[in-house]
């Protein structure tokens, strides 16, 4: 029972292996003519082969936690073999060995009476061996779904054994639950729970790639079994939880939450009972999307960044167009290779001064963010930017005829000022996770539609204005084509201006306000933020090709 070899009992020769391999059954076999030695009865020969099971299951369980005990098996292994090698060592060694030992060497000890002590144990062992046969090749979560799943089948030694096994095993497992639910932090070196961590997505690419994904990226379900069968209802709802301190931890803000939280928070185990962790979860949710909720619009007032977006991004700030065009014009009116950004920011922030001087007390309030706004000269057309916003979804296509109708809107050397001429927006973490670069971009996008179709109507209604001055020359019947058309290109220009600003921005806008005031998590935040812009973007035609193709001639050729 040992797994030493003796006269009569040999280990076979197919169980000869390497010890470090993974673990394998160790087969016994007696051997009827030892020389030197009498040949047994065949009665305690079949008797022995009733026994020797029992010696090959203790043999390979042994081997089993020996293999299962090493580092690289991870904190669950460790924990389920540890278990294995308590119930082997306290069953099998301590009292059963050790006291059939003790009674050999008194000479009270008969064949049949070591079968009818081994017999209980026996069965342990083989129940043992089973369940860690069925568990061989897992580890981290799977290994602890599949021992829940296990059913004892009716069999009592077998149904206990599986429920200390399976105490034993989750301890690690609900300690990093524990620590990720009440802390956002992983202690994970293993990967054996749920969540995986991907170290190199940091919260600084957020406002620097448009293609970060921080939020969805950084931390992930794993996508084999390693979520146990009985967590997967809460998988998602565990994933958020965890990211939602975890933002607040890189706030240095644990020391807010952690005494909150340590206060209310039940020890999570196997033994609590499906509903008591259901409700442990849900109240560990509804704490950390609350105060993450609260971080973000109080601390960080999201809302007055997002007026300032729409002020200035949205032109919403209707003075701040024609301010910052009577400083800027002449100057954008250059090829952009030409300009000096400084002194583009310098005088856009002339202008927002300017703004910010002559504005009421509630706008004064907005205005103290107007530092975040700077100036971007982007060095290629609208198409080529939106070219690059749709790449992964096919986007629109810059193998689109080279006419010179298609300005900002299409590829040209000698790109203007005012057709490169963007703003900027940096907000620091965690504001970063809402106002990203790929958000801030989308905004850039908007602008550019925006501010060149305003410059247009400008310039059109500068047209008008030296018409007038004809008039008293009575040109009509030589200028009166082009007095029809330019009325009917202001017309146009007016009224989709008109249409993107109040028909689409405005009521979207709002819609979005009234959304923002609902929300309970920071998911619903960005996918309202996101819906949002993605159906500006949409109905100022700026995703459908026919349309800005057409919209691009139009424009294009005042």
């Amino acid at each position: 029972m040992m797994g030493f070899e003796g006269n009569y009992i040999r280990i076979s020769q197919s169980s000869y292996n390497n010890e470090t391999a993974a673990p394998h059954e160790m087969s016994f076999v007696i051997r009827p003519d030892p020389p030197g030695y009498p040949c047994p009865d065949p009665l305690l020969i079949q008797l022995v082969y009733r026994i020797l099971p029992s010696c090959s299951a203790a043999t390979y369980l042994r081997r089993y936690c020996a293999s299962r005990s090493r580092y690289e098996f991870g904190r669950v292994s460790h924990a389920f073999a540890a278990a294995i090698s308590t119930i082997l060592d306290s069953c099998v060694y301590t009292d059963v060995v050790s006291n059939l030992d003790r009674r050999l060497q008194e000479g009270s000890l008969s064949a049949q009476e070591l079968w009818a002590e081994a017999r209980d144990d026996a069965r342990k062992l083989e129940i043992l061996k089973s369940i860690a046969e069925e568990v061989e090749e897992l580890s981290g979560g799977h290994l602890l779904g599949v021992l829940i799943a296990s059913s004892g089948g009716g069999d009592s030694h077998m149904t206990e054994i599986l429920d200390y096994l399976t105490s034993r095993a989750s301890l690690p497992y609900y300690e990093m639950l524990t620590t990720w639910i009440h802390g956002g932090e992983i202690d994970d070196p293993h990967q054996e729970f749920m969540v995986f961590v991907e170290r190199d997505v940091t919260k600084d690419l957020v406002g620097q790639r448009y293609d970060a994904d921080y939020w969805g990226g950084r931390y992930r379900l794993q996508e084999d079994n390693r979520v146990p069968f009985f967590l997967k209802e809460y998988a998602q709802t565990i994933l958020s939880v965890g990211k939602y301190l975890n933002v607040m931890r890189e706030c240095g803000m644990s020391h807010t939450f952690d005494p909150i939280v340590d206060h209310v928070r039940p020890a999570l185990s196997y033994g609590m009972g499906h509903v008591k962790l259901r409700d442990a979860i849900d109240s560990a949710f509804q704490f950390a999307a609350s105060k993450l909720l609260d971080l973000l619009i109080r601390n960080e007032q999201l809302i007055d960044h997002l007026q300032i977006i729409k002020r200035y991004f949205l032109l919403d700030q209707g003075d701040f167009f024609v301010q910052f065009l009577d400083l800027a014009g002449n100057e954008l009116e250059q090829n952009v290779s030409q300009l000096s950004e400084g002194r583009i920011q310098s005088l856009l922030s002339i202008s927002i001064q300017a703004i910010h001087a002559s504005s009421s007390s509630h706008l004064l309030s907005l205005d103290r963010h107007w530092d975040y706004i700077l100036c971007d000269l982007i060095p290629y057309s609208l198409i080529e930017h939106l070219d690059a916003v749709h790449s992964f979804s096919g986007g629109i296509s810059a193998a689109l005829p080279v006419t010179p109708s298609r300005s900002l809107y299409g590829q040209q050397e000698g790109l203007k000022g005012i057709e490169a001429f963007a703003l900027d927006y940096h907000v620091e973490w965690p504001l970063s996770l809402i106002l990203s670069k790929k958000s801030i971009i989308k905004y850039q996008l908007i602008f550019r539609h925006l501010f060149y179709a305003k410059y247009v109507e400008r310039r059109l209604f500068s047209t008008w204005l030296d018409h007038q001055s004809f008039k008293e020359l009575d040109l009509r019947s030589v200028l009166g084509a082009t007095y029809c058309l330019r009325q009917r290109m202001l017309h146009f220009m007016q009224n989709f201006v008109y249409y993107m600003m109040f028909e689409v921005n405005e009521p979207l806008w709002h819609k979005l306000m009234e959304k923002l005031a609902e929300v309970k998590t920071v998911d619903e935040l960005m996918k309202c933020h996101d819906n949002f812009q993605d159906r500006v973007l949409n109905e100022c035609l700026l995703s459908n090709r026919e349309l800005l193709n057409s919209l691009t001639k139009l424009m294009s050729t005042w």
